[in-house]
């Protein structure tokens, strides 16, 4: 990077499930990936008895069923929350979350006495992230704007400054996932955006939030002729629900087996929950494209496989 080069800034996505990282400079808006490897890292970091970190994307997910309390998913959803406050979804989590400084959840390791904070797990993430962003760019990187749910509270979005500040991240700005949905829009639609007003519908249901915004893409009268994507952004009104999100429809589809198979829920170790919340997940993605799927029960249980069709997943997930 030359002195007159400005230093770049990444633009990250820290979501639920996945997340990613992308820069745009002259040559316009890119994804960030080495070569050969998938765009999403997967936003799940597992940790080892002492603490230290032993996986983060991929590789923590496909281990998640062997470790199952050490493994981390989800942590999102906890950031910036009191235990209380998300006791409904996280005693569905293979790991333990309690009280910890301020009254905020923190994740208990199985022999490590420290608490693990939310925002620890997503800076691990982010970190992760950035590496393979100074890998890409071939220059350091110190500074990142990271999009958020429209619905977060100030809590939330101070919990992912945090988590930004421990990663050595400066966080020079959140912006909501579905503002930067219509600049993304903005910026594709040229000339379009500057010839009218539009008012759009934004719809975000991620992992585990879900929210509506509507904005005002409004044409920008100084912007020369032949710029384009040159528009403002007003957000008119926003609503959503902070606690509702893939993980529960994963979660709504893994009580339907569990009550098909007769199971009882307690009954299960972490592991055992693990292995059928990830049957849950691969079943709902299999519904998108077919009419029923087939989930096998792992051994020691009665019913070898139960079959549930995507009317059954609709009812489960009505609520």
């Amino acid at each position: 990077m030359t002195s007159s080069e400005p230093a770049p800034v990444l633009g990250i996505d820290l979501g639920t499930t996945n997340s990613i990282v992308a820069f745009a400079d002259a040559a316009g808006p890119r994804v960030l990936a080495p070569e050969g490897a998938s765009a999403i890292v997967p936003s799940v970091v597992r940790f080892g008895d002492d603490g230290s970190v032993r996986a983060v994307g991929a590789s923590a997910r496909a281990g998640a069923a062997d470790h199952p309390e050490h493994t981390i998913a989800s942590a999102k959803r906890l950031m910036g929350r009191a235990a209380s406050d998300v006791a409904s979804f996280a005693a569905s989590m293979p790991y333990t979350v309690v009280d910890g400084a301020h009254e905020t959840a923190r994740i208990r390791l199985p022999g490590h006495d420290a608490l693990v904070s939310p925002q620890e797990v997503a800076a691990h993430i982010l970190r992760t992230l950035r590496s393979r962003a100074e890998a890409v760019l071939g220059r350091p990187v110190a500074s990142a704007v990271v999009t958020v749910p429209a619905y977060f509270d100030d809590a939330q979005r101070q919990a992912t400054r945090d988590a930004g500040r421990i990663a050595g991240l400066d966080v020079v700005r959140i912006i909501n996932e579905p503002t930067a949905a219509a600049l993304a829009y903005g910026i594709g639609s040229g000339q379009h955006a500057r010839d009218r007003d539009e008012t759009i519908a934004v719809y975000d249901l991620g992992g585990g939030t879900f929210d509506i915004s509507i904005l005002r893409v409004s044409a920008d009268p100084d912007a020369p002729d032949g710029v384009p994507g040159e528009s403002f952004f007003q957000v008119l009104a926003t609503s959503g629900d902070t606690a509702l999100g893939g993980d529960d429809f994963d979660r709504a589809l893994l009580n339907l087996v569990l009550e098909r198979a007769e199971i009882l829920a307690r009954t299960l170790s972490p592991a055992q929950r693990e292995s059928f919340r990830a049957a849950a997940e691969a079943a709902k993605m299999a519904l998108s494209e077919r009419t029923k799927a087939d989930i096998d029960i792992p051994e020691g249980f009665d019913a070898p496989t139960v079959t549930v069709t995507r009317e059954d997943f609709e009812r489960a997930v009505a609520p």
